[in-house]
């Protein structure tokens, strides 16, 4: 648990221990992060033009990058909580499965960040659970929504929302009396992370705005990365309230523990009634021996007889052989599956918490009504809006070759209008609904428009997708040969006051 709590420390300190190792000296021109000659040569500046201005590395632009990459998809996303005793190698793959969906997906785990915080504020506005006082904050209902409260017992039992409620409304359980300060103490490195998440996006966004203001050259991938230090503050807005990293429960108690069959006494083992199995069976006039109903059937004994030895390996052979093409040809099928179910989880509804489990699901959240639906699919898209016109803002970047330049563009509109389709074939639904009264033409023309755009929005998902990981790619690989000012540092001393 210690290790967990202070990983993201160590992380950030080899990332910034990089930094400085990586930083020139007055003695050296900046290196280039390849091997190759040619590309060093391309990326290191003139000493006269070293002596004029403060320089910065290929390798300081990367780890600038990453590490703010790293506080807005590894810091930033607060997950559910794991089952319990879960090692270190499970909680690391269970953040790294998040920090993926953030990178590839980042619209999805927002709308999964809405939807938990209309829960939580759902569960506040209902508290207090029929007449009982329960304090309830928004704490409160994202720990809930986590996994954190299991109802009293050997094993643990997760508890959802509704048996909750249930449970009080019939007297059968009594709400623990804990402050949404206690839940937070429960979260060791709740402060300490968003603090440097925090810090090290601020420091990352003053740098783009001050080289935008001397004129300097922003690279590409800096640029992405102020699309996800954007969509950074959403996250944070939407799971301010939310415990991080919270690795014990809190037990719900029963008022009266449920009554458990004791084991029966002699006297009512001796008023057990032995019946025979042939016992006759009254049935009107008739009767019937139930012993003449039944029938020996003849249990037939396996022989050990072997088979010959060709046909028994060519058989062995075949079995191995049609299990692993089933297994293969199974697999995308399976993944597919895990695929929708996730992204279904994250937009619209999650599945039923049964009791007896001692685990929430991956990307729980309470269910949404309708409208609330509506409405968080549109800041979804709106959100998603914003993070693709981001990277229109490369429109005319400096890039190595011109089909890169027409792989940003296309990509980067790509991002933007599936959001945007979505949003107004929503809209369309919506106020064709409103005029069906009015004019029952002009009502349906919209709700064939809005279809339409729903559609291409819902098809164009694994094309957004791809456009995503090629936009990724474009920004790693377009490091191999910058513009001269986008290794010029900023001045720092030009914004100070003087005379």
């Amino acid at each position: 648990m210690a290790i967990r709590t202070y990983l993201p420390v160590v992380v950030y300190t080899l990332l910034f221990v990089g930094k400085a190792l990586a930083a020139p000296t007055a003695n050296e021109s900046p290196i280039a992060i390849c091997a190759s000659s040619e590309l060093s040569q391309s990326l290191a500046l003139s000493s006269d033009e070293a002596s004029q201005h403060d320089t910065r590395t290929v390798w300081n632009i990367f780890w600038s990058c990453i590490s703010t990459i790293i506080a807005c998809c590894w810091i930033a996303v607060h997950p559910n909580m794991l089952e319990p005793n879960a090692g270190l190698w499970r909680s690391t793959t269970h953040r790294l499965s998040h920090m993926t969906w953030m990178i590839i997906a980042p619209e999805l785990m927002i709308c999964w960040a809405i939807r938990q915080w209309l829960g939580a504020r759902n569960l506040k506005k209902k508290a207090p659970f029929n007449g009982v006082d329960s304090g309830w904050t928004m704490t409160h209902g994202y720990f809930l929504q986590m996994g954190g409260f299991v109802l009293e017992g050997e094993e643990p039992d997760i508890l959802s929302a509704e048996r909750l409620i249930d449970l009080v409304a019939e007297k059968k359980v009594v709400l623990p009396q804990i402050t949404s300060r206690e839940i937070k103490d429960r979260s060791k490195r709740d402060g300490l992370s968003k603090l440097i998440a925090m810090g090290q996006t601020a420091w990352f966004l003053a740098q783009c705005i001050s080289r935008k203001a001397q004129g300097l050259v922003t690279t590409e991938l800096e640029l992405v990365t102020i699309a996800f230090a954007a969509l950074n503050v959403f996250i944070y807005f939407f799971w301010w309230d939310k415990p991080m990293d919270v690795q014990t429960t809190v037990t719900v108690p029963y008022l009266s523990k449920p009554a458990i069959p004791e084991q029966m006494s002699s006297q009512d083992e001796k008023d057990i009634t032995v019946v025979p199995l042939q016992q006759t069976v009254s049935n009107g006039s008739n009767e019937r021996k139930s012993a003449a109903s039944v029938r020996e059937v003849p249990i037939p004994i396996p022989t050990t007889q072997p088979l010959e030895e060709d046909t028994n390996e060519s058989a062995t052979c075949v079995h191995c052989i049609g299990g692993y093409l089933l297994a293969l040809l199974a697999l995308p099928w399976k993944l597919i599956k895990i695929l929708f179910r996730r992204v279904n989880s994250m937009l619209f509804d999650s599945d039923d918490i049964e009791p007896g489990m001692n685990k929430i699901y991956t990307f729980y959240a309470l269910d949404t009504t309708g409208q609330e639906q509506a409405i968080v699919l549109t800041c979804v898209c709106l959100i998603g809006i914003i993070f693709g016109g981001i990277h229109c803002f490369g429109w005319n970047y400096f890039f190595p070759s011109h089909a890169e330049l027409v792989i940003w563009r296309i990509s980067s509109v790509c991002i933007s209008a599936v959001p945007a389709m979505t949003a107004i074939g929503a809209f369309s639904f919506y106020f064709g609904d409103e005029l069906e009264d009015r004019s029952e033409f002009f009502s349906t023309l919209l709700e064939i428009f809005g279809g339409l755009l729903v559609f291409l929005g819902i098809a164009g998902v694994i094309p957004y997708v791809i456009a995503r990981i090629l936009l990724l790619v474009e920004a790693l690989i377009s490091l191999r040969d910058l513009p001269h000012d986008a290794l010029l540092a900023v001045t720092w001393t030009s914004f100070l006051p003087h005379i």
